[in-house]
C-alpha cells in the first residue's frame, strides 16, 4: 500500500489524501490498483476537521522524497503556520516547519531523527510553549505508509474541554492507527503470499526439498562460497515404480518423504541436496579428494538401504549413483555440463544397480556414438536396412539341425555394419524397439516358413526385450503371426534376458505363463551373467536355458569356468531344463560339454550366422556332425 500526497480533487473540490494498494497474481505481477481516499472537507468525514479546536495540534508530515523534500500530509490549524490549504499541501514543507518536528522528535526521543525512525516507537513529551503553556502530545513514525505523526494540545484546554473533546481526538486518533494497522495487516498477507509462493517455486511440494529451478538459480552463489572444485551425484532410485504400482502412489509418496529426510540427514551443511524429480535426486558438494567423495557416498547409499516401513508393510530401496566432478584446472566445469556428465554416469550405474560409477571421458564419446545411432535408427527401418540372419542350432547327441536362432543386422550407408549390442540398447532408450521387435518377428516367420515346403520343420528361437514383452497386445500379435505362417507354437520359443527380472517379476511371470499356455517355447537367454537366482528359475515357465558364451570361450583351459558350467548344467537337469551352449568355435568345446550333460550347441564351429538363402543350401548339403 502506497500513501500518496494530499492533493485538491477537482470534481469534488475536496481535498484528499490518496491511498492505493496493488493487487497482484501467483507471478507477482500486478492485475489491479485499488485505490481509496481521505476527504479533509466531506461533512461525513470522521475527521470532522472544522470541529477540531485550535488548541489541538495536529502534523502529519510525509517523508524526504529523493530530493529532500517533505510534503505535508495534513496539518491542522492552518493558520497555526499562517498559509491557506494550497501553500500548504501543494508546496513542500518549510524549514521552519520541518526543523520543528525534527527538533521536537529528537528532545522527546533522546535519540536523533534516523535512531528514532528505525525503531518505530511511538514518543511522549509535554513542554512548555511561549503563549501556550503546559502542552502534551505523541510523536511517531509509520516505516510503511513513511509518516511522521504529531499530536499535542496543552493542558489548559485539556481542563476546559477533557470529556467531550479529549474523547473525540481519541476517536480520531484511534480511526487514524486502525487503518494503518488494517493497511498494515494487509501488506503483512501480501508479504507472506508472495514468501508462499516463492517457497512454491523453488521448492519440491511433496518432500519440500529444493527443486531444479532452486539449484540453477542458488549454484552460482552456491559456488562463490564452495568453491569451483566440486562434485554432483545423480541418484536415481532402483525399481522405485514398482512401489507406486503395487501398493499406490501414496505408499510410494510416503516412502520418498522419509528417504527424503534421511538424504537430508546424511547431507553435510555444504551439501546442496535436490528433489530433481519423480525419484532423482541430486547432491552437490565440495570436491577435495576421490577417496573421500567415496566414502561420503558409501555412507549415504548405506543410510538409503535402511528399511523404510509404512505401515504394515517394509522396503527396502536401494540407489544408483552418477558421479561428475569440476575441477578448477578443466575448461568445463559449469553445473550443466558437470550435470551431463553425472547423468550419463548415472546410466552406466542402472545397469548394475545398486551402485555408484565416476564419469570416465570414454563414457562422454558412448554418448556421442548412441546420439548418432539413434539418429541414424529413425530412418534404418523404411530405408530397409535392417535385415535377419539364422544360426543353426545343434542336437548333442544325433549331431543333428534342430532349430536356428533369427538375428537382427544393420548395415548404414555411412555408419556400415552397426552390431546389435551398439543399436538394440539405443532403441530401447529411444522407444524404437516395438517396432524393430515387429519387423523381426514378422520377417523371421515369414522366412523360416518358406523352409518349412522343403525340410523337416525346426524350432526358431526369436530375442524378445522387455519393452515388447510388456506392450499390449504382444501376445495376441505372436498368436496372430504364427498362424498367418503356419508356424506350430511348438515350433517358436522366444528368448529373454535375466535383465527382466530387475523389473516387475510377478507381471512378467504371469505373462510368460500366459505366452508358455499358448503352445510357445521360452528360453532363458545368458543365463549367469545376470540377476537370476535358484528360486526364481524354478518358478519361471522355461523350456530351455542357454549357456554364455562368455563361459564357453575358456572352458579347456580355466577350472574356474569350467566348474561353472558344470553348475549350470547340473541345475538345469535337477530342474528337468535343457541346457544350450553359446559360443561353442571348436569340436573339444562340443565334446567337453556333451560330456557335462549339455543337451544344445550353437556356434561358429558348426555355422556362422546366415542369411535365409544360405542357411537353405546349408540344410540341403547338411550332414550331421560326428560328435
Amino acid at each position: 500500500m502506497t500513501l500518496g500526497r494530499t492533493y485538491l480533487f477537482k470534481p469534488l473540490n475536496e481535498w484528499i489524501i490518496p491511498l492505493r494498494y496493488a493487487v497482484r497474481d501467483q507471478a507477482g505481477e500486478v492485475v489491479a490498483v485499488m485505490t481509496t481516499g481521505i476527504s479533509l472537507d466531506g461533512e461525513n468525514n470522521p475527521w470532522k476537521i472544522d470541529g477540531l479546536p485550535e488548541s489541538v495540534y495536529i502534523n502529519i508530515i510525509k517523508d524526504a522524497n529523493a530530493a529532500g523534500e517533505y510534503y505535508p500530509q495534513f496539518i491542522h490549524p492552518l493558520i497555526m503556520y499562517g498559509r491557506d490549504k494550497e501553500q500548504t499541501y501543494d508546496d513542500p514543507a518549510s524549514q521552519e516547519l520541518v526543523e520543528h518536528v525534527v527538533e521536537h522528535i529528537e528532545a522527546a526521543a533522546g535519540v536523533d531523527l534516523d535512531a528514532f525512525t528505525q525503531s518505530g516507537k511511538a514518543v511522549y513529551f509535554n513542554l512548555k510553549m511561549p503563549g501556550v503553556g503546559q502542552v502534551y502530545g505523541t510523536q511517531g513514525y509509520n516505516s510503511d505508509l513513511k509518516l511522521f505523526t504529531a499530536v499535542r494540545r496543552s493542558l489548559l484546554s485539556m481542563r476546559d474541554e477533557f470529556v467531550a473533546v479529549f474523547i473525540w481526538y481519541f476517536i480520531v486518533f484511534t480511526l487514524f492507527n486502525v487503518m494503518l494497522v488494517v493497511f498494515r495487516y494487509i501488506n503483512n498477507l501480501q508479504r507472506e503470499a508472495k514468501q508462499q509462493l516463492e517457497f512454491q517455486a523453488n521448492h519440491d511440494q511433496l518432500t519440500e526439498l529444493p527443486n531444479r529451478y532452486y539449484l540453477k538459480k542458488k549454484f552460482p552463489e552456491w559456488r562463490k562460497r564452495w568453491g569451483n572444485a566440486y562434485a554432483l551425484l545423480y541418484l536415481d532410485l532402483d525399481n522405485f515404480k514398482l512401489i507406486n504400482d503395487h501398493y499406490g502412489h501414496s505408499v510410494g509418496d510416503w516412502a520418498l518423504v522419509e528417504l527424503a529426510k534421511r538424504l537430508k540427514e546424511s547431507c553435510s551443511e555444504e551439501t546442496m541436496l535436490v528433489r530433481h524429480g519423480g525419484d532423482e535426486f541430486i547432491m552437490l558438494m565440495p570436491f577435495s579428494d576421490k577417496s573421500v567423495l567415496q566414502h561420503e557416498i558409501q555412507r549415504i547409499t548405506y543410510r538409503l538401504k535402511e528399511v523404510i516401513h509404512v505401515n504394515a508393510l517394509e522396503f527396502a530401496l536401494s540407489g544408483s549413483v552418477g558421479v561428475g566432478v569440476a575441477c578448477p584446472e578443466e575448461h568445463e566445469n559449469s553445473l550443466e555440463g558437470v550435470l551431463i556428465k553425472a547423468d550419463l554416469a548415472m546410466y552406466e550405474a542402472k545397469k548394475v544397480r545398486n551402485s555408484y560409477v565416476f564419469f570416465t571421458e570414454e563414457m562422454q564419446q558412448l554418448s556421442d556414438e548412441r546420439a548418432v545411432i539413434e539418429e541414424a535408427l529413425h530412418g534404418a527401418l523404411n530405408n530397409r536396412q535392417l535385415f535377419m540372419v539364422y544360426q543353426p542350432q545343434i542336437d548333442a547327441e544325433s549331431g543333428c539341425v534342430v532349430g536356428v536362432e533369427a538375428l537382427i543386422r544393420w548395415q548404414h550407408p555411412v555408419l556400415g555394419f552397426v552390431p546389435p549390442d551398439k543399436f538394440i540398447a539405443v532403441a530401447e532408450a529411444s522407444g524404437q524397439i516395438n517396432p524393430i521387435g515387429d519387423f523381426v518377428i514378422d520377417t523371421a516367420l515369414k522366412e523360416i516358413a518358406t523352409i518349412q515346403a522343403g525340410f523337416d520343420p525346426i524350432r526358431l528361437s526369436i530375442n524378445v526385450s522387455v519393452q515388447q514383452l510388456v506392450n499390449e497386445g504382444f501376445r495376441a500379435r505372436l498368436k496372430e503371426k504364427a498362424a498367418e505362417y503356419d508356424i506350430n507354437p511348438t515350433n517358436l520359443v522366444i528368448e529373454i534376458t535375466e535383465s527382466l527380472f530387475i523389473e516387475d517379476f510377478e507381471q512378467i511371470e504371469s505373462l510368460l505363463v500366459l505366452i508358455r499356455n499358448d503352445g510357445f517355447g521360452i528360453s532363458l537367454d545368458d543365463f549367469g551373467t545376470g540377476y537370476s537366482s535358484l528360486s526364481v528359475l524354478r518358478s519361471l515357465p522355461i523350456n530351455e536355458v542357454k549357456v554364455d558364451q562368455s563361459f564357453v570361450r575358456h572352458i579347456l583351459t580355466d577350472e574356474h569356468d569350467r566348474a561353472l558350467i558344470q553348475s549350470i548344467i547340473g541345475i538345469g537337469q535337477s530342474l528337468k531344463i535343457p541346457t544350450l551352449a553359446e559360443g561353442v568355435e571348436e569340436l573339444e568345446h562340443a565334446r567337453s560339454l556333451r560330456g557335462f550333460g549339455c543337451n544344445l550347441f550353437q556356434g561358429y564351429y558348426f555355422a556362422r550366422p546366415m542369411d535365409i538363402d544360405a542357411l537353405k543350401e546349408y540344410l540341403t548339403a547338411f550332414k550331421a556332425y560326428e560328435l
